[in-house]
């Protein structure tokens, strides 16, 4: 004899519903796409799917909220721009005579 697990009754979602379910259980809950398809009943493909547009629509922003994360943009920036392996923008010494020392300790840094 074989015991399913009984269904829980849901509602239907409505589209958007859906869309804000899966982005909050995602990226709020820490839930797995697994996890998520298996609660939602619908596939791992939709789950993937659905966050992908959910970044593409706007509705989940994804922001860093640290110091350095303008000097991350440029660099990177930069390294699409030019096509470069790595770039390296550091922040405007407030004494220029503090320049040199603020390049060589980045380089220092960049070469480990």
């Amino acid at each position: 004899m074989t015991t399913e697990k009984p269904r829980q009754a849901r509602l239907p979602m409505v589209s958007s519903d859906l869309t804000v379910k899966t982005a909050w259980l995602y990226y709020v809950e820490g839930f797995t796409q697994e996890q998520i398809a298996e609660k939602l009943d619908v596939s791992r493909v939709k789950v993937m799917r659905t966050l992908a547009s959910c970044t593409a629509e706007g509705i989940v922003v994804t922001m860093i909220n640290a110091p350095t994360a303008g000097q991350v943009a440029l660099e990177r920036g930069l390294e699409k721009r030019w096509g470069l392996n790595a770039a390296v923008v550091i922040p405007t010494p407030s004494a220029h005579d503090h320049l040199e020392k603020a390049i060589g300790h980045a380089v220092a840094a960049y070469l480990g």
